[in-house]
């Protein structure tokens, strides 16, 4: 595997350096955007209130929206994140496989760019 140069700074990222993170505002404008959608749909079709439980929209996005992207970079350039993924966690195809399974298991990661960060880690074609 060859690593991509860093997002931020175009230098080379050592493995040891590296993380795969999605930028905290990049999730949060993801979800406003998909909740203001489905909030103009709502309207469109004349179902005015949404349904909420503590001030929170519990509605789900649909599925055909933009992904959010992966940022892959120095552990030094990139922001503070709670959706972070170490570069030593895949640095062989066994335990890539392990850490794409485990990720299934989130709602939010079905959201993402997985599959062409991936790509771009294995210099793997377009599908």
């Amino acid at each position: 595997m060859e690593l991509p140069r860093c997002d931020v700074c175009r230098e080379s990222v050592p493995i040891a350096e590296g993380r795969l993170l999605l930028k905290e505002d990049d999730v949060d404008r993801y979800w406003s955007h998909q909740l203001e959608e489905e909030e103009r749909t709502d309207r469109i079709n004349g179902k005015e209130e949404p349904h909420r439980s503590r001030g929170l929209l519990v509605k789900r996005p649909p599925v055909e929206a933009d992904a959010i992207p992966w940022r892959w970079g120095h552990e030094r350039c990139l922001p503070e994140s709670r959706y972070v993924v170490i570069a030593k966690r895949f640095e062989n195809m066994g335990q890539l496989v392990d850490w794409t399974h485990q990720l299934l298991n989130d709602a939010l990661f079905t959201k993402t760019n997985w599959r062409e960060t991936l790509r771009r880690f294995y210099h793997l074609p377009a599908a």
